[in-house]
């Protein structure tokens, strides 16, 4: 929000004659009292806006990665135990190990 110089401060009698006397006697001297530029007055927010902006960015792509290796690895385990519970099927069904290779192996695993 935009400050406002507040005009009602009315100066003393007393200030206006030495500010009349002042600025007769020296044609420098300004009422204007020395205020701070807006690069001094708001350097510290927007360096640390600056500094923040990078570090949210890769916050966001670290949570986005995160995210992605959580879904990745859970597929994973997906796989895996449909894997196991297919190999633990074939053993129950098979009489012997050829017939389980041929069937696991050469047909189930290869379909994957």
């Amino acid at each position: 929000m935009m400050k406002k110089y507040d005009y009602k401060n009315r100066i003393t009698a007393e200030e206006f004659y030495k500010y009349k006397e002042r600025l007769q006697s020296d044609k420098d001297f300004t009422l204007i009292p020395v205020e701070k530029s807006a690069w001094e007055e708001h350097k510290t927010s927007l360096l640390v806006a600056i500094f923040l902006i990078p570090v949210a960015l890769v916050g966001l792509l670290l949570i986005k990665n995160a995210i992605e290796e959580m879904l990745d690895y859970q597929l994973y385990v997906v796989e895996k135990k449909k894997y196991f519970q297919l190999m633990k099927y074939f053993i129950l069904k098979s009489e012997t190990y050829e017939e389980f290779v041929k069937e696991f192996y050469e047909g189930v695993v290869e379909m994957v």
